[in-house]
């Protein structure tokens, strides 16, 4: 009864690879020669229109309980000046907390070190400069970081994947009349690989928190992002 069973797996591995093999066979039926593959790539650039701002809230001190407590204290107030300038509560996080001590250059243990980072999300940049004055005056002791992000990019990533693959075309257009020949019906398109992190722009925390503490109403210029995407395609070719 066993090897009847082990006998029946066989055929059936048996038959659905050979299935598989003649479905292969059928879509490389194509000759190779006759086609022309070709590479093309195309952007499009747009104007970031969000950002995402992390502020941080350092305090230091002699004990760590004490300088926990005080961390914890000014981020709330921090949190809720945030909050009463109109920011939603859902897009406000507190995005990581450090506790750790404090040496001097002597390897001696002088104190603690507590840091609080404050991520606020979805914010329109017009409104940028203004929120880093808001979260400073409450008693942010810097901003850690400012991130660009576009909330277009999935319709200019688009634009630009249809500009890849004109430009394709164009290419074996050119390669297959360079060859004497005509580029016949499209093959295949395959899409390159997407750099997902088109989608924001960093930049250094130092400068604004140095701007913030002499303009709390600074300006925000996020230039533009560019969008790129590749196509490979085949063609068949033709007399």
């Amino acid at each position: 009864m066993r090897n009847m069973h082990l006998t029946t797996l066989l055929l059936t591995a048996f038959v659905c690879t050979a299935l598989t093999g003649a479905a292969v066979r059928a879509d490389d039926d194509r000759d190779p020669e006759e086609t022309v593959t070709v590479q093309a790539s195309a952007s499009v650039y747009t104007v970031p229109d969000k950002a995402r701002i992390t502020f941080e809230v350092t305090k230091e001190g002699s004990q760590a309980d004490s300088v926990q407590s005080e961390a914890s204290q000014t981020a709330a107030a921090v949190t809720d000046a945030i909050e009463g300038s109109g920011v939603e509560e859902k897009s406000i996080q507190t995005s990581s907390y450090s506790l750790g001590p404090k040496y001097n250059d002597s390897n001696k243990l002088i104190g603690y070190t507590a840091t609080v980072s404050i991520t606020v999300r979805d914010l329109d940049i017009s409104e940028a400069g203004r929120l880093i004055g808001t979260a400073t005056g409450a008693g942010a002791t810097g901003v850690d970081s400012v991130q660009y992000f576009c909330s277009d990019y999935d319709d200019r990533y688009e634009e630009a994947l249809a500009k890849a693959v004109a430009a394709a075309a164009k290419k074996a257009d050119v390669l297959a009349h360079a060859a004497g020949r005509k580029p016949g019906d499209v093959v295949s398109v395959t899409e390159g690989y997407q750099d997902t992190s088109a989608r924001y722009e960093y930049a250094s925390g130092a400068q604004y928190e140095l701007a913030a503490a002499s303009d709390s109403a600074m300006n925000f210029d996020p230039g533009v992002t560019e969008i790129e995407a590749s196509v490979t395609a085949v063609y068949e070719l033709k007399d």
